[in-house]
């Protein structure tokens, strides 16, 4: 939000300046006034609606009959407004662009430098490069030309950096410009090549025209007619391509063949080739009639069609074609088209032998040349004058010479000083590749450091793993040795209990109850023994019981049932509660150690599987013998989860791992009712 001193300020600029404008408008920008404090008032949701509103004025100056005054009065408003509310818009280059359109080329300058303090500001390159090419459009149009090929080239290596290859080609064709406008035209066809070099890598559009068309102009005034033809005739095929394409309009087209044919029509005219001269500049002409125009252009075509009928000797048609052209030239201030008119109707008048009125054209096409520095009309006028002004010809004479000599030594100096701006340029680049090269390899080096550090740590760190692993490895082995050894241990005290069971069954089948059978054989069938020997046969009947109930292993394969048990029953908890049913009919004596080792390890992985996360309440393992299979089951009632996410997880693949080494089929069910484990061990 913006204060209200600001505001005031801003609405006493314009009362002031209401203050110097007619009545008729002073209501208009009192209203305009509000709107902008208004606008100000909202400035966080108005800006975009201001910048259409601002582009709606912006598109209307033009249209609307206004005064020069008011015309940059209003642009400053919009400037003043756009850069408050929006510094990064892109609007205040349209409204610099507008300036200059309007011929306001002192606001155009002013807009443009403002532009490029506040893009160096805001660090924005691109519009950085296109204030200064802007600037250097404004010395250009001042004929400060060194001035303006220092902002094109900075421009230039601002877009070179920025990769913006078009806008660097745009820059080469301007700086260009200015060196054929110096005369340098060496220098300026090698710009334009650049140019020309960059834009054939890239689509076809109207920049690559104007490159030909002005490569055509440098060979034409540097006396090489035919590769200028051949450059000319190259800028029509691609106007006609970007015509066929629609990508320019009906009107530049003709407009632009128009120049084009123009310039071929003067190119023969020199080579004195009337015929071809009179056609190319009659296409010229018919094209603007078409398009209805009496711009510049149209009043050069008259002036060169005026000055081929001179030399074809055919003065009345010369002399009215010369004098239309005159005509629109003093209406619409063409001051390029007055130059040469009067040079050409002071030609024509010579041919009319009348000298007078000669000498009076060439004098005024001189003084307008010299205040247009058109260095090769100045030249054209004094020697004309020398020839024709006979009383004054020695002062025309000196003149020429000495401004002739002037030149070349101008031309000396300012190749000297283009050659200095291209040698400090180029310098500048070179340092700028070198900075690059050095951050590139400093880049480069940090990479490679950095590379080696993440190297270095990824070998310690996987080491450090490795050792993990293999103590975690040897701990699981010396674990596995441990329990191996205990089921060892159990099963020789097994074996031990069992032999001396055995033993103890043998003797008492063997010897206590062969004694007592001896002992009823000797009673005899006495009725009065019969009690005693009912009861000696109930105390064999007992023995024969014990002796065959030590000889039976079923309280002997308790031993591994009671190991699993015992890894159930730690497990347990309230919140948790885990059930084993192992079946009566299972005979642990038949498995293995390795293979008790892996039951084992199965069991115990899926008890740690549900306690960190099922989540389930109740969990039932049982072990029974099908008909084809041992079948261990493992059941909860908990949360479940995706088996095709986590299959290759650790638990399930180390419960996997073992079961192979059963050689046993796996299947896992699991849904959000719960999960079930199904091993089958084949017999």
């Amino acid at each position: 939000m913006y204060s209200a001193s600001f505001l005031l300020a801003l609405l006493d600029t314009l009362t002031q300046y209401c203050k110097r404008i007619s009545v008729r408008h002073y209501a208009k920008y009192i209203l305009c006034s509000l709107l902008i404090i208004s606008m100000f008032g909202c400035q966080k949701t108005a800006v975009k609606t201001n910048h259409l509103s601002n582009q709606k004025v912006l598109d209307n100056i033009e249209s609307n009959d206004k005064s020069l005054i008011e015309n940059q009065h209003t642009l400053d408003s919009l400037f003043t407004i756009t850069k408050s509310i929006n510094p990064k818009s892109s609007q205040l280059i349209d409204i610099a662009s507008k300036a200059y359109n309007l011929e306001l080329y002192d606001q155009y300058f002013r807009y443009s430098k403002e532009i490029n303090q506040i893009a160096t500001k805001n660090n924005d390159s691109l519009l950085v490069a296109k204030s200064l090419w802007y600037i250097g459009d404004y010395y250009d149009y001042k004929m400060q030309l060194d001035s303006a090929y220092i902002y094109f080239d900075q421009a230039e290596q601002i877009y070179l950096n920025t990769k913006s290859y078009v806008d660097v080609a745009k820059m080469q064709q301007y700086k260009s410009i200015v060196l054929f406008r110096e005369g340098l035209y060496n220098e300026a066809e090698n710009k334009a090549l650049e140019a020309l070099e960059i834009l054939e890598r890239l689509p076809k559009d109207r920049l690559l025209y104007e490159i030909n068309l002005n490569l055509g102009n440098i060979l034409d005034l540097n006396q090489q007619p035919n590769e200028a033809l051949l450059y000319y005739s190259e800028a029509i095929y691609i106007l006609e391509d970007l015509y066929k394409n629609k990508l320019i309009s009906t009107e530049e087209f003709l407009e632009s063949k128009a120049h084009c044919y123009n310039n071929i029509g003067t190119l023969y005219h020199t080579q004195k080739s009337y015929l071809n001269s009179e056609t190319y500049l009659s296409y010229g002409y018919n094209n603007l009639i078409d398009l209805n125009q009496q711009n510049e252009l149209y009043t050069i075509i008259l002036t060169n069609l005026g000055t081929l009928n001179i030399s074809l000797n055919k003065l009345n048609i010369a002399e009215k074609l010369l004098n239309e052209s005159l005509t629109i030239s003093l209406e619409k201030n063409y001051k390029q088209s007055l130059t040469a008119n009067n040079f050409r109707l002071g030609e024509l008048a010579l041919k009319k032998k009348d000298t007078i009125e000669a000498i009076n054209y060439y004098k005024t096409a001189y003084q307008l040349s010299t205040k247009a520095k058109a260095n090769n009309t100045i030249l054209k006028s004094l020697k004309a004058l020398s020839l024709t002004d006979k009383q004054e010809a020695t002062k025309y004479i000196s003149l020429y010479y000495a401004f002739n000599d002037s030149i070349n030594k101008l031309q000396i100096s300012k190749r000297n000083k283009f050659a200095r701006i291209k040698y400090e340029s180029e310098k500048l680049e070179k340092n700028i590749v070198n900075l690059k090269k050095e951050n590139s390899q400093l880049l480069i080096t940090s990479i490679i450091i950095v590379l080696i550090a993440i190297i270095l740590l990824f070998i310690i760190l996987y080491r450090n793993k490795i050792k993990k692993y293999t103590f975690l490895k040897q701990d699981q082995e010396n674990k596995e040795l441990i329990f191996k050894l205990l089921l060892e241990q159990e099963q020789l005290s097994q074996d031990v209990l069992t032999k001396e069971r055995e033993r103890i069954s043998q003797e008492l089948h063997d010897g206590i109850i062969n004694s007592l059978f001896i002992v009823r054989l000797s009673l005899g069938n006495s009725k009065d023994n019969l009690p005693i020997l009912h009861e000696i046969e109930k105390v064999q009947n007992q023995i024969r019981l014990i002796s065959h109930d030590l000889k039976n292993h079923e309280f002997i394969q308790q031993g591994f049932s009671e190991i699993i048990s015992k890894l159930v029953v730690q497990n347990s908890t309230n919140q948790q509660k885990f059930q084993l049913i192992i079946s009566k009919n299972y005979k642990w004596d038949k498995v293995s150690y390795d293979d008790k080792i892996n039951i084992y390890r199965i069991l115990q992985e899926a008890i740690q599987n549900v306690i960190k996360h099922s989540h389930a309440k109740n969990c039932i393992i049982s072990i029974f013998k099908t008909e084809t299979s041992d079948r261990i089951t493992i059941t909860d009632d908990g949360i479940g989860f995706n088996y095709s996410k986590v299959r290759n997880s650790n638990g399930l693949k180390n419960i996997n791992n073992r079961a192979k080494q059963l050689h046993a089929s796996l299947e896992v069910n699991s849904t959000t009712q719960g999960t079930v484990i199904i091993i089958n061990i084949p017999h």
